[in-house]
């Protein structure tokens, strides 16, 4: 595996870690994000403010940033953690896992669409991908 992958793996662990013990806090839906968010932002604040200088003189903060694009990512990743961590604060811890498992195959799902459409068309191997997700979560659930 190259470094890409390895660390695309350890992302999967530590996302798919985070919500579990989230779910065990006691904290409702939108504390739990208000928590996540503030504890983001402590361990985040400090890699982003270090890479601040690396920054080109070619890279405008005006020009070259899609700030409306930023915005609309924002607002889609906050709605998403508050229904997320509602759902985690609700679910039981014998379904907990199921209802994680839909909606990775969901969050799945979407960049795969979001690829089909790039790509111009459905090929054969992806088609048989979105079969078999639609298989693994009827059987996961």
């Amino acid at each position: 595996m190259d470094e890409l992958q390895i660390r695309a793996v350890i992302t999967g662990i530590l996302f798919g870690a985070w919500p579990l013990l989230m779910s065990r806090s006691g904290l409702n839906g939108s504390m739990a994000s208000a928590a996540v968010v503030t504890g983001s932002l402590i361990i985040v604040l400090p890699f982003a403010f270090w890479k601040l200088d690396s920054i080109s003189d070619s890279t405008s903060w005006t020009t070259d940033i899609s700030w409306k694009l930023v915005v609309i990512a924002s607002i889609i990743s906050g709605l998403a953690l508050l229904l997320f961590n509602e759902l985690l604060s609700k679910a039981t811890s014998k379904n907990v896992g199921s209802l994680y498992v839909l909606m990775i195959v969901v969050q799945m799902v979407t960049p795969a669409i979001y690829q089909v459409v790039n790509d111009g068309g459905l090929s054969l191997g992806k088609a048989i991908g979105f079969a078999a997700a639609i298989i693994a979560a009827i059987l996961l659930l």
